[in-house]
């Protein structure tokens, strides 16, 4: 019966309808989003389609963030290699 239960509300949460952001509130968010911790572009543009941006949006959204460089594809790439070889015991040098 828990784990029925807790399948349920699983499903509950899974389901739930995601909250709507003005684009004040969305490039608010995506800062933060982006400060804990490096993105690439399509991971903030897949948020932004969750949320109900449409393409031109996306893109304001996007520019913006870059100008502010809270969004960086080289230093995103850097960050992966050095956690890639951070879990096989390497470093960067």
């Amino acid at each position: 019966m828990a784990i029925l239960r807790r399948r349920i509300l699983t499903l509950r949460f899974y389901m739930r309808p995601l909250k709507k952001y003005n684009f004040p509130e969305a490039l608010q968010k995506l800062r933060k989003y982006c400060a804990y911790q490096e993105r690439c572009h399509q991971e903030v543009r897949k948020k932004l389609a969750e949320w109900g941006f449409d393409n031109e949006d996306k893109d304001k959204i996007i520019v913006q963030l870059m100008e502010e460089g809270f969004l960086n594809e080289e230093r995103y790439a850097k960050a992966i290699v050095r956690g890639k070889l951070r879990q096989k015991g390497l470093t960067l040098r």
